[in-house]
């Protein structure tokens, strides 16, 4: 394992922004000899958060007040003040990752100034390990940054020998850990201050004396995350090192041979772009907030078409809408032979169920009214509006009455489907399926259930709910009804008839 200590790495990302900035090589000097500071506003005040090595030995400390910073670099001849942005040093220091993939494909960070680079099956290729680290260190050096290297078999000791040993790089053989480790403070094992503070209070400041403690009364004393770094330091508990997510880069190109000066050719190849990176975008779960087109002509000119929409979207026709106006810009000149699409802005997208039933399909002011009409009257009008059919609710007691199916043209609601008993099963077997029924005494819980010839014991049995006949038709007779659950988890809607005191199954849960 190779851990890379950062000591300045807040402000050195200054001074290379400032870098940036440069032009010639006077200017250059000039910045060579000034001081940067990131400082923090707290309470209306500006605290040094982070100097440069020149302030530093100038006598700049954390959490001065910059007027006194100013004070003890009355001699410099520039200072840069940049404010304190920790999330930008984080989103750098993942940057500073990906570019250290070239030496390994196993990188972390290690927030806030650090990395860890997995030199397994690697090291060979840069001379072994040793040769590995310095040419680490001379690519940093050349970025202007200043880096600690520590080399070790396990993670907590390259980290330990990084930030607190005695040279800029050092390498820890395998099977010497602890013997690197002892002369060492106990804030190299990467443990809470609440713990370094305790530890000091009993004289224990080096990680020797700390294993020198029995080790049955760390965890009560000073917590068991103690325990676990010693032990992932010295090699007896693995400690894995995660590899940066996978970075997808969110395009789609279309190729156009020879060049296109039609712009019949150019829409449709745009579209077509748009609809691979829409499906890229959806395979990910993720939406664009901007969409940025790219037109390369045969002349090595391009053209460039922006749009941005407020909320992140995937929507084929909403992005397509908005982008097609705008291709009247584009210059074709002497042909467009490369059509390139680039999302911007990511962000999940959650996908929403879409409602033609319950509580939402009764809302006046439900979103998906217009697309689902559209749906169904694209499906009636192909195969014919008597065969698309929709569940209406009548109002009956009878539970193979209460949901009828009708024709979308002429389906009318007596009742919203969310007033439906919330209770009933999903799939009513129709007409009833008859069963023969044993109860633990008369009119006791249902215990087993004799269906289709197979006996099925009841785990579970609901109390009876009786649902009477409707008086206007033909004399119909109570039943009463009941939730069972056989051997097998299965629910069954089962019930007796009053009268005759025979047993049905009416209906099954999916």
């Amino acid at each position: 394992m190779l851990s890379i200590f950062l000591p300045l790495w807040p402000v050195e990302r200054v001074a290379r922004r400032v870098q940036r900035q440069v032009g010639d090589g006077s200017a250059r000097e000039r910045r060579e000899q000034a001081a940067v500071l990131v400082v923090s506003t707290v309470a209306s005040r500006q605290l040094v958060e982070h100097a440069c090595a020149r302030s530093l030995h100038a006598g700049v400390l954390q959490h001065m007040t910059l007027a006194h910073a100013r004070a003890l670099l009355g001699n410099v001849e520039r200072l840069y003040i940049a404010p304190h942005e920790p999330d930008e040093d984080r989103r750098q220091l993942g940057v500073l990752a990906r570019w250290s993939e070239r030496w390994s494909p196993v990188v972390s960070v290690d927030p806030p100034d650090g990395l860890i680079i997995d030199l397994t099956g690697v090291e060979h290729l840069f001379g072994g390990e040793e040769a590995m680290a310095a040419r680490v260190e001379h690519a940093l050096r050349r970025l202007g940054l200043t880096a600690s290297l520590g080399i070790a078999s396990t993670v907590g000791a390259a980290w330990a020998v990084a930030r607190h040993g005695h040279h800029r790089r050092m390498h820890v053989k395998p099977g010497h850990e602890r013997e690197a480790l002892v002369h060492l403070p106990v804030a190299a094992l990467r443990i809470q201050p609440s713990a370094i503070t305790a530890l000091d209070e009993v004289g224990i400041r080096t990680i020797g004396e700390a294993l020198a403690l029995p080790r049955s009364s760390l965890p009560a004393r000073y917590g068991s995350e103690m325990v676990m770094r010693l032990d992932q330091a010295t090699g007896h508990l693995h400690e894995p090192v995660f590899r940066l997510p996978e970075k997808i880069d969110f395009t789609a190109c279309i190729e156009l041979p020879g060049g296109t000066t039609a712009w019949e050719s150019t829409h449709a190849a745009t579209h077509d772009a748009l609809r691979r990176l829409t499906d890229l975008l959806e395979s990910r779960g993720q939406g664009l907030r901007e969409l940025t087109a790219y037109y390369d002509r045969i002349d090595r000119g391009r053209s460039v078409v922006q749009v941005r929409v407020s909320r992140a979207s995937r929507a084929v026709q909403h992005l397509w809408n908005l982008i097609r106006p705008r291709l009247e810009r584009v210059q074709l000149g002497e042909g467009v032979e490369r059509i390139t699409l680039a999302a911007g802005g990511m962000a999940p997208v959650k996908e929403r169920q879409f409602e033609c039933l319950g509580a939402a399909a009764n809302r006046a002011d439900r979103a998906d009214d217009a697309a689902f009409s559209q749906m169904l009257d694209v499906i009636a009008n192909r195969i014919g509006r008597d065969r698309v059919v929709i569940p209406v609710v009548r109002e009956s007691h009878r539970p193979e009455r209460m949901v009828t199916m009708a024709p979308i043209t002429v389906a009318r609601q007596d009742r919203p489907i969310a007033d439906l008993p919330r209770h009933r099963p999903s799939h009513l077997i129709e007409p009833p399926e008859p069963v023969r029924v044993m109860a633990l005494w008369p009119d006791g819980p249902v215990a087993r259930v004799r269906r289709q010839g197979v006996d099925l014991s009841v785990r579970y049995c609901s109390a009876l709910e009786r649902i009477g006949g409707e008086w206007w038709r033909s004399p119909e007779h109570a039943r009463d009804y009941c939730r069972v659950q056989d051997e097998h988890g299965r629910w069954l809607w089962v019930f007796r008839e009053a009268r005759s005191g025979e047993w049905f199954i009416h209906g099954e849960w999916a």
